[in-house]
């Protein structure tokens, strides 16, 4: 299991606008309320955009807003999307060099389990969930 800096920003951004997924932010309006950096945010979003998480509306009233309503966005596909599909599965809790076809490590079977029960949470939790508990101001 992994969560990168890339994958907090994202559900970040997702809880952001989650809060208004009526309304469409601009890229800056959510650097400015999620505290990450603008050029490393456009990337997060494309990223989220090419996974329909998020949509992108050109032109003077252009932003992001979420695809669907936000109770239809699991984190799970959040992290999914960062992450890439094999991220939870294929991380070894001692070294990536540890586990594999050949054996695992000492640890391989209580990981296993985290990993599933942390898998499970993120499908469950959506952000709508955490939306309205985020403590960010509102857009």
């Amino acid at each position: 299991m992994k969560v990168s800096r890339k994958t907090e920003y994202a559900l970040r951004s997702v809880w952001q606008l989650a809060l208004h997924p009526e309304r469409t932010a601009t890229l800056a309006e959510i650097s400015e309320l999620t505290n990450v950096p603008g050029p490393f945010l456009a990337k997060i979003m494309q990223r989220l955009a090419g996974a329909g998480i998020v949509v992108s509306v050109r032109g003077a009233r252009g932003g992001f807003r979420l695809a669907r309503p936000p109770h239809e966005t699991s984190l799970y596909e959040v992290y999914v999307a960062m992450e890439g599909n094999r991220a939870a599965r294929n991380q070894c809790a001692v070294s990536p060099q540890v586990c594999g076809t050949d054996g695992y490590c000492a640890v391989h079977p209580f990981w296993n389990s985290a990993r599933r029960k942390f898998e499970q949470l993120l499908k469950e939790a959506t952000a709508g969930d955490t939306g309205a508990r985020n403590p960010l101001p509102p857009l």
